[in-house]
């Protein structure tokens, strides 16, 4: 049982549920609602119980029942708000949390600024965080979340000076030095690589903030040419990281060799209206210049950038009646080949439009969304499937040298990364070969090199009218939660292109598995 003491009152209702007793369900749950505070409470428990017990219907139901009105108690109303997001209701989330009361501590409007950035609601979140700091939390505790939303929000440099304050005082969480070596380009003059040291030194050897240190420190060493030391701290980071991974390489193969292989799904059985949002998913693997093709058509007066919501899966594991958000699992692939894809669809649309400002056109940049490629092309015939990708070794390389929050477990030892790429590609070219024409191959060589000729290829496959300044980067200002934000208010640039050869000899072992693949020569 998870639930704890203080609510022990609903355990008889979970283990009814679990056991699929539903008398004993309904006089259990008529005790425990009796017992328990306000309405709002009663209805979030029942919701939490549901998810665990696998009843996402009711959970999702009873959660946002749990909202009219919500849990009394602060504390209670933002486990709600996280709850909602589990249950991809981002909308009445973000309600919970701007609706906080102004007098609660500090601590609560932290963890409303938490959520808001989770649902990339960056001004509201930097409204959350100074109403912190009106109720007494400190610059020093306050000063990472800040920095998020500074880069987020394109401001770097106070991203980096929140950041070095934060660094200073030892408040740093696992992957915020990373995040701080990624908001410029270290220099002899301007690098903070002295203070990286003397934190890392202070870290027990495997521990977890050994992890953001040491890639904060390769990022610096690789800046200034320095890269046998470079390569060095790479590799402390990716032994610490992956030593904290339970990840199952020939499960993930099992799993994309099956996904490789199946059947085109049934189309949902009517077609969109006219007036239905056009979703356009930028997807493919992370670091492959997604975002570069994101920023252009968001620069589109008819297009709204929705970041990386994750709506699609959200929705496609709750219609499988399961928890959780992995992208790929055994559960999932049994049964997603079952789901009515117009219901799929229609349920996609009504949870992301809240997003759309009013646009008809969104852009979806989830990379991960590949895996579920079959699946969009029956529930939103509408949508526009762009690939964004990238040479084999350059491509592999910007996934090894970087940090990842919990995606991406593969990209820490070359050869896991290695042979998930090639299952990657086996993927893609399944999907082309069910669908052909309907997804737009776009290398980010090919951009760079042309990018006027580029971005008429992606507007022709959109349906898009030109617009002059597309290109343009450093106009778009929306915000940016990506690891490359930094790189996007540069403009376009080929300098991180061929990066990979300054290690060539040391990544001997991923460019073997990519040659045994037939990728590289």
């Amino acid at each position: 049982m998870t639930q704890d003491h203080q609510h022990a009152h609903w355990i008889p209702f979970e283990q009814a549920m679990r056991d699929g007793d539903g008398e004993a369900a309904e006089r259990a749950l008529a005790s425990a609602v009796q017992l328990e505070a306000d309405q709002g409470t009663a209805f979030y428990r029942i919701s939490t119980i549901a998810y665990r017990t696998g009843q996402m219907e009711m959970s999702v139901g009873s959660a946002l029942r749990a909202c009219e009105p919500p849990p009394a108690a602060p504390e209670t109303r933002l486990d709600l708000a996280m709850h909602l997001m589990l249950l991809g209701e981002g909308e009445a989330a973000r309600k919970l949390c701007l609706g906080l009361p102004d007098d609660v501590s500090g601590d609560l409007h932290l963890r409303a600024a938490r959520q808001l950035t989770s649902l990339e609601d960056f001004a509201s979140a930097e409204a959350a965080l100074a109403s912190a700091a009106r109720r007494g939390m400190s610059d020093g505790e306050l000063a990472r979340f800040r920095a998020r939303v500074h880069a987020a929000l394109g401001r770097l440099p106070e991203a980096e000076a929140e950041f070095c304050g934060a660094l200073r005082e030892r408040r740093m969480a696992e992957l915020d030095p990373a995040y701080l070596s990624r908001l410029g380009k270290a220099s002899p003059q301007h690098n903070h690589v002295d203070a990286l040291r003397e934190a890392l030194a202070e870290c027990e050897p495997g521990s977890p903030p050994v992890v953001g240190y040491a890639f904060a420190l390769f990022g610096e060493y690789h800046d200034l040419g320095e890269y046998a030391q470079a390569w060095e701290m790479l590799q402390t980071g990716c032994a610490a990281k992956r030593a904290a991974l339970r990840y199952d390489a020939e499960e993930d193969a099992v799993l994309m060799a099956r996904l490789a292989q199946s059947p085109a799904h049934p189309p949902a059985p009517s077609t969109p209206s006219p007036e239905e949002p056009v979703p356009i998913f930028v997807l493919g693997l992370p670091r492959a210049g997604s975002t570069l093709v994101e920023r252009i058509l968001g620069n589109h007066s008819q297009v709204e950038s929705t970041g990386e919501p994750r709506d699609f899966l959200v929705q496609l594991r709750l219609m499988c009646g399961l928890p959780g958000m992995e992208p790929l699992d055994r559960p999932l692939l049994d049964r997603m080949h079952g789901v009515d894809a117009g219901e799929l669809g229609h349920r996609y649309l009504s949870h992301i439009r809240w997003r759309l400002g009013g646009r008809r056109y969104f852009i979806d940049k989830t990379p991960l969304n590949y895996l579920y490629i079959g699946l969009i092309r029956a529930a939103l015939p509408q949508a526009k499937i762009i690939h964004a990708y990238r040479e084999p070794m350059d491509a592999c390389f910007s996934i090894y040298k970087f940090v990842f929050p919990w995606l991406y477990p593969f990209s820490y030892d070359q050869r896991e990364l290695g042979r998930y790429y090639l299952h990657y590609r086996q993927v893609m070219a399944h999907w082309h070969q069910l669908h052909p024409g309907a997804i737009l191959d776009v290398a980010h060589e090919t951009m760079l090199e042309d990018p006027e000729g580029q971005v008429r290829r992606i507007l022709d496959f959109c349906g898009l009218e030109d617009e002059p300044g597309l290109t343009e980067l450093r106009r778009n200002q929306a915000p940016a939660a990506t690891g490359s934000n930094a790189q996007i208010r540069d403009g376009m640039t080929t300098r991180y292109r061929g990066q990979w050869r300054r290690y060539e000899a040391q990544l001997a072992p991923l460019r073997g598995v990519l040659a045994a693949g037939g990728l590289v020569e």
